[in-house]
């Protein structure tokens, strides 16, 4: 028959306590069985008895099919198609979930953080944060996981930052460690399949895991996740390198007996057992059984053992009376031999096996037997001889007929497996240590390691505490345990040195509970979170990315009903802890396991040893679930005959849950409206939508949202700073940054946006003095710098401005804005080749920086480098086709003469953009060279009326009317135009010179005087305006002016003719005037070209 054994406390020998309890696996009915009808095989209890001759206590019991069921399934081989169905479910659950966006949290973290583009060095990863801010930075979050944004960067060398690939590889990390999942509770334990199976298709499926698996963010938890498991294997390798030598150890008998033939219980030849391994959770340590699954489940040869009685070595070591109490035979024993080599075992029946794997049911039995080690030293000396009571009796003679030799191989081996034990404690430390570098809950598993090994031996643990001399085993724990503690400091001192001497800073709408004033509430509400976090295990149907700002209400009092929950929370969690502790055996341990895998990788969140930035985080529970799963497939068992109906029904909800919720997780849309859905009265929710309404251009929408957002939170200073940027009352706006400066100081952008409001009303001091306030807060905040140092170039300080540059450029090295800012600022004080070398540093770090491309582009037209610009332009639309591109390169053809590539683009920007007025006036220039009037002029009245004031389109009109010869209707537009006039300044510019052309003509010269000097101080490089001026202060004879103006022309365009005709003629005069005296002012009038 073929058995194997089984953790029961059935009639425990009372001087070892060793009981084997036996379980037939073959279908049989047994005889005389009062319940035959549903009985289908025996248990056979193998008891040892001391004291007497040979006996043999065997007591059968019955199995139901039930129990023989579980049974049959240990028979089989590797379960691949266990591990096959976990894959297939945890991979087909988040099926509907790949085509997702970017959403909340992985905008920052993933599509705009240069550690992830590449922008970057890669030697940055390990000085950033989670979100790309320098860990010095006081403003970093402080969350470091260099590892998982290698990983980030590695999907976005491969994919680019399309969402599909780094949803792929979220969803294949999640199936790994449902894998890892299954691999534990094989390797650990001696479970069935189907309970292992449930776990692992609980654990798959949950819906609380979509926050982690499908948002992409939470691959860090993913990653933690995986280590997690991984270093628990490890450790158990650890475990069983020990276990393993004190068994070889424990197990060298005496060889040379001679012993008659074994007469097996059945009475015809030897029974087939295999042994469960109970010093190490019921994991097999040898070769098969470890590779294969573990937990008496892997692949195993089978083994030959005889159960029966050596009544010849019985006899003799009876008459001896030298052998301990109890002994069981551990050598082999097979049929066809004449003689076997076994140990005595007096007062009951020998168990004869064929190698030395799972003996953990003989090792403290030979450990009580061998009292010391002079005992274990005769035995191995007294290889050919019979036992005796002179020998045993003397002590110092067994020693002295000891060799030498052999102490010295067992000091030598002794080594050896120190030296492997702390090299699986060393691996296990170090994927704690990598784990710790993908997310900080990975440093638990050192805890629940050293949970696992007390568990594992808590026999040997009571005695260390009750101060019993150690022996081997109590060594190797204690052993272990400092190893752990060891590398948990040196982890957790590297992770608090990389917060470079500042803990990260929360607000009270990140953790309400964290700032509440009163104790009581404080203490209350952060027992209340685990039991919270618990029903959303149990219960996930209301799921939301963010649990902030009054999600949870404040627990202010003890009588809230609320902690009730709390109470019943803890007392269950106290009583699974209490029985796992009380009651022995396989549930009793993976019971243990599993509430430590929940509680101890939970602890890091429950604001006990440091303040959190959340009130729930859905992706922080992905660690503790794994233990939870386990937890709720044993509980299944106790179902009996619904166990399989209520699984089923659990993995359909939990599989359909999961499915919905990935939908939720498409876009910002999509997530934002189900987290209002669910929680209406969450500020956050509303902020969220108010920002999605206000990138959509909904401001209305938005402006609602941020409202609802401080009705619910009246101090959220993002909402305040948000909302005043749309309103267009610039008193309210005001009053909304005040507000939101009130509640958080340092809010840069605050600052910034109450500068702009100072800058528009033309207080420039003050708005300078607020830039540099936003800077000191946030010193990294591109637009103030780039707004700063525009004030500073305006009021002639262009060194400060530089400066600031140069600044933000130090802090942020490997960013192409701040390189294309810089490149901007160049160009406009005239430095184009330094501008042209950081624009091109830009574009090596970011080849696809659009506003990099155009800018460059622009910078090569002023170049007259029209090809080059061409191609920049050509190259930012294949990156992305954008109106304002398009429009640029119309403009481009436009101004090089090739007007059907200008049409036929602007044509193309209209057609896609029809609300792009701008184009619609480019296009009516185009018309307008082409001498098309009518269509022209069509183009430009359809722009007025929708805007009357759109300065460029009165500007072209007027000249449209001045070429065909309307020049009174001509004058009028030009004369609403000007009027007023001053931004932007080139445009006005060239309309103030076009207003002075009309003037001119009009005799009006005073007027037209004003109108040039107006085009250049807004302009000063427009030739057109200069000549005229000038040709205006030469006809009037104020030719000292009028040289001055044609000075300025001729350092702008050397080459014009006119110009250089108006300037002979101005240099003849002043000849004659020296030489006469009379003026000729009068008579050059008609002369002057005017330009």
């Amino acid at each position: 028959m073929s058995c194997r054994m089984i953790d029961r406390e059935d009639s425990p020998c009372h001087l070892c306590s060793q009981t084997s309890t036996w379980r037939r696996r073959k279908r049989a009915t047994p005889p005389n069985c009062p319940s035959s009808s549903r009985c289908s095989g025996y248990t056979y209890t193998n008891t040892y008895t001391p004291g007497g001759g040979p006996c043999c206590c065997i007591r059968a019991e019955c199995l139901s099919n039930e129990e023989l069921e579980d049974v049959a399934e240990d028979e089989e081989d590797p379960p691949t198609w266990l591990y096959m169905t976990v894959w297939i479910a945890s991979v087909a659950v988040y099926l509907n979930g790949l085509a997702g966006d970017f959403v909340h949290d992985d905008i920052s973290a993933i599509k705009t953080n240069p550690d992830v583009l590449g922008t970057n060095h890669v030697s940055r990863v390990f000085f950033n944060d989670y979100w790309g801010k320098p860990m010095a930075d006081p403003s970093s979050h402080k969350s470091y996981r260099p590892f998982t944004i290698l990983t980030f960067r590695w999907n976005h060398s491969l994919f680019g930052l399309h969402p599909l690939g780094f949803h792929v590889v979220n969803v294949l990390l999640h199936s790994c460690a449902c894998l890892l999942l299954t691999r534990v509770l094989l390797r650990l334990f001696n479970l069935s399949h189907g309970t292992v199976l449930s776990a692992g298709l609980i654990f798959a499926t949950h819906p609380i895991h979509t926050e982690a698996v499908t948002g992409l963010v939470g691959r860090a938890d993913v990653l933690a996740a995986i280590t997690f498991l991984t270093a628990i294997l490890t450790y158990q390798r650890a475990i069983e390198a020990n276990v393993s030598h004190v068994r070889q150890d424990s197990l060298k008998v005496p060889k040379g007996r001679n012993c008659g033939p074994v007469e097996a219980i059945s009475g015809n030849g030897t029974a087939e057992w295999e042994m469960e391994d109970w010093s190490n959770g019921g994991s097999s340590s040898s070769s098969e059984g470890g590779g294969g699954g573990g937990g008496g489940k892997g692949k195993r040869r089978p083994r030959t053992y005889g159960m029966g009685g050596c009544y010849e070595c019985v006899a003799k070591e009876m008459a001896a009376a030298t052998t301990p109490p109890c002994l069981v035979c551990v050598h082999y024993y097979s049929p066809t031999e004449e003689s076997c080599c076994c140990s005595e075992v007096p007062g009951g029946n020998g168990l004869f096996r064929s190698e030395g794997d799972a003996r953990a049911r003989e090792q403290d039995c030979w450990k009580t037997a061998y009292q010391n080690e002079s005992d274990l030293a005769h035995e191995k000396c007294d290889k050919t001889q019979e036992p005796s009571e002179e020998v045993a009796g003397d002590e110092e003679e067994r020693q002295q007929q000891c060799p030498g030799e052999d102490e010295i191989e067992d000091r030598d081996e002794e080594k050896d497996w120190i030296k492997d034990e702390q090299l699986w404690v060393g691996l296990t430390g170090l994927v704690a240590a990598v784990g710790t570098l993908c997310k900080e809950l990975a440093i638990t598993s050192l805890a629940v390691c050293a949970a696992w090994d007390a568990i594992c031996h808590r026999k040997h643990l009571k005695k260390i505490f009750q101060k019993h001399p150690p022996d081997k085993i109590s060594e190797a724990i204690l052993r272990r345990m400092v190893w752990l503690c060891i590398m948990g400091c040196i982890i957790l001192t590297f992770r608090l040195w990389m917060l470079q001497g500042s803990s990260p800073t929360f607000s009270e709408q990140d953790n309400p509970a964290a700032y509440a004033s009163s104790l009581l509430t404080r203490t209350l509400t952060f027992l209340y979170l685990p039991a919270f976090n618990t029903w959303l295990l149990l219960c996930p149907w209301r799921l939301s990315h963010d649990w902030q700002l009054g999600s949870i209400p404040l627990i202010t009092s003890p009588t809230d009903v609320r902690n009730v929950a709390s109470v019943a929370f803890y007392v269950v969690l106290l009583g699974m802890l209490s029985r796992g502790c009380i009651v022995k055996g396989e549930m009793s341990r993976v019971t243990l396991l599993s509430v430590a895998m929940v509680v101890l990788s939970f602890l890091p969140a429950t604001n006990l040893f440091f303040t959190v930035g959340f009130v729930v985080a859905e992706r922080i529970l992905y660690i503790p679930s794994l233990g939870w799963s386990i937890l709720v497939s044993i509980g299944a068992n106790r179902c009996g005959r619904y166990r399989a109906p209520f699984l089923l029904l659990l993995l359909i909800l939990f599989s359909c849950r999961t499915l919905l919720r990935n939908r939720d997780w498409e876009s910002r849309a999509t997530l934002f409206r189900a987290g209002l859905q669910i929680l209406p009265n969450n500020a956050k929710m509303h902020y969220n939508f108010a920002n999605l309404q206000k990138d959509l251009g909904n401001p209305a929408l938005a402006k609602h949202h941020y409202r609802e957002a401080i009705k619910l939170w009246p101090g959220h200073p993002s909402a305040h700073n948000n909302l005043g940027t749309l309103l267009n009352d610039t008193d309210e706006a005001e009053a909304h940054f005040r507000l939101a400066l009130k509640t958080h100081p340092q809010h840069a952008r605050a600052y910034y946006n109450l500068a702009s409001i100072r800058q528009q009303q033309g207080n420039r001091d003050e708005a300078v003095s607020l830039l540099e306030e936003s800077l000191r807060h946030d010193a990294t905040n591109k637009d103030a710098v780039w707004a700063l140092a525009g004030l500073y170039r305006e009021a002639g300080r262009k060194t400060d401005a530089e400066n600031l540059h140069l600044m933000l450029l130090g802090a942020r090295p490997s960013d192409p804005v701040v390189h294309n800012n810089y490149a901007a600022f160049l160009h406009t004080i005239g430095r184009g080749d330094a501008a042209l070398r950081h624009y091109e540093l830009a574009l090596d770090l970011d080849p696809r920086h659009t506003v990099a491309l155009i800018n460059t582009a622009k910078l090569m037209r002023t170049l007259q480098l029209d090809a080059q610009a061409e191609l920049l332009y050509k190259r930012a639309l294949a990156i992305s086709w954008e109106a304002e591109v398009g429009e640029s390169l119309g403009k481009l053809y436009l101004n090089t003469g090739r007007l059907e590539d200008a049409g036929d683009i602007l044509s193309t920007v209209i057609r896609q953009n029809p609300e792009m007025l701008s184009s619609r006036v480019y296009l009516a220039r185009v018309k307008l060279q082409q001498r098309n009037y009518l269509e022209s002029e069509i183009l430009l009245q359809d722009v007025l009326d929708q805007e009357p004031g759109h300065k460029e389109a009165l500007f072209q009109l007027s000249v449209l009317y001045t070429q065909t010869n309307r020049t009174s209707q001509a004058f009028l537009v030009a004369t609403h135009a000007a009027q007023g006039c001053l931004a932007p300044a080139a445009l006005c510019a060239h309309l103030h010179a076009h207003y002075g052309d009309l003037l001119k003509d009009r005799q009006e010269i005073e007027r037209a005087m004003e109108s040039y000097a107006t085009a250049v101080r807004l302009e000063p490089s427009l030739t057109h305006a200069y000549i005229n001026l000038g040709a205006l202060y030469h006809t009037k004879g104020e030719y000292s002016l009028a040289r001055e103006n044609y000075l300025k022309a001729r350092s702008l365009d050397p080459n014009n003719s006119l110009l250089q005709e108006n300037m002979e003629k101005l240099q003849r005069l002043q000849n004659l005037q020296h030489s006469s005296s009379s003026s000729s002012s009068s008579q050059t009038h008609h002369c002057l070209g005017n330009s």
